[in-house]
């Protein structure tokens, strides 16, 4: 079906590029009377980008003209929402081909690089990863229904280590099997964040929510029994974008 233009529902062309419309404008802006012609003025400049004689605007009409170029030009959604709204760069791409999406990515990459490699040091100095004993205080319900605290000594059975990186650091990666649950049937949870012993100190000491307090019992002899050898180097494909 052809366009039909919303202002005159002539077919073959929109609103945008009416050319009845253009004329309209440019009529009344050099014949109504007062606050009205100017603006028309206004309204013509942002739509044609000159005068109505043609010539360059001047003054604070230029100034609309520089709106009218920006508004006609497609802006990032992603760049709107991250702090890059009124900057240049955020204009003439969309999210998937946006030059600041991918420079935060590359310094993402290199701050997840970096966090690795602490992590991976402190797991293999203080012996905390998979197969360390730790015990946390939790409100359950024990086997016969009963709801209250309890605590609970268990072995860290599994860590999601592709999900660590720079832009989550609340991430639910750890999985503890519980020895001693008063439920006598849930004795596997995940669900929890990485040992807070295991994240820089200057990082840990920003957030209490950073990493789970659980407290170390006995230390693992091989923390790092399933994290990849070549960690630190990958590219993480789970970064948590700002929008």
């Amino acid at each position: 079906m052809a366009r039909r233009c919303g202002y005159c529902y002539d077919y073959g062309h929109n609103k945008r590029t009416c050319e009845g419309l253009t004329l309209a404008l440019k009529n009344r802006a050099g014949s109504e009377p007062g606050p009205a012609q100017r603006y028309y003025l206004k309204e013509y400049i942002k739509r044609v980008g000159t005068m109505p004689d043609g010539t360059e605007p001047t003054g604070d009409l230029k100034e609309v003209k520089k709106t009218s170029t920006r508004q006609r030009r497609r802006q990032c959604g992603w760049c709107k929402a991250n702090g890059w709204r009124s900057e240049e760069s955020s204009y003439g791409h969309n999210k998937q081909t946006c030059p600041n999406r991918k420079e935060w990515a590359v310094e993402q990459t290199r701050l997840t690089q970096k966090l690795r490699a602490v992590i991976r040091s402190r797991a293999r100095t203080f012996g905390v990863g998979i197969g360390t004993l730790v015990k946390d205080s939790q409100y359950c319900y024990d086997h016969e229904q009963n709801f209250g605290k309890h605590e609970l000594v268990g072995i860290i059975e599994k860590i999601d280590w592709q999900s660590i990186n720079s832009t989550n650091h609340y991430a639910e990666v750890t999985t503890v099997n519980w020895i001693n649950h008063p439920s006598k049937k849930l004795t596997r949870q995940s669900g929890f964040a990485l040992p807070r012993g295991l994240f820089p100190t200057e990082l840990a000491d920003n957030s209490w929510r950073i990493g789970a307090n659980f407290e170390i019992i006995a230390k693992s002899s091989n923390p790092l029994a399933t994290c990849p050898k070549d960690w630190e180097q990958q590219i993480p494909t789970k970064l948590c974008e700002p929008s």
